[in-house]
C-alpha cells in the first residue's frame, strides 16, 4: 500500500511525510521543508537515524526514568544529562 500509486499520493500529500522507501524520486511533496529534506536525504548528505544508536535498553531504562524523575521534580536537569551520560558511556564498555 505504501508503494502504490495511491499510498504514495497519501504519503506525500495527505500526510506529508518524508518517504522512507524507494520509488518516491519522480514525486513532489507536498510539504516544502520534507521536500528539502527528502531532496538533501537522496543526495546523501545525511548519516543514519541517531536514535538508532543508542545502546540497547539506553532510551527506555535510563534516559526514560531519568526524564520521569525531572517531570516530577526528583531530579534537576543537570543531573538528568549526568546519569545519562553516565549510563551511554558505561553500556559502551
Amino acid at each position: 500500500m505504501y508503494t502504490s500509486d495511491t499510498g504514495k499520493e497519501f504519503v506525500t500529500e495527505e500526510f506529508k511525510f518524508v518517504p522512507a522507501c524507494e520509488g518516491y524520486e519522480d514525486l513532489e511533496i507536498a510539504d516544502p521543508i520534507s521536500q528539502e529534506i527528502y531532496d538533501y536525504a537522496t543526495e546523501g548528505d545525511t548519516i543514519g537515524w541517531v536514535f538508532l544508536g543508542a545502546p540497547n535498553g539506553w532510551t527506555e531504562d535510563i534516559m526514560a526514568s531519568a526524564m520521569q524523575k525531572y517531570l516530577a521534580g526528583d531530579m534537576t536537569w543537570e543531573e538528568v544529562e549526568e546519569e545519562s551520560s553516565d549510563a551511554w558511556e558505561n553500556s559502551r564498555q
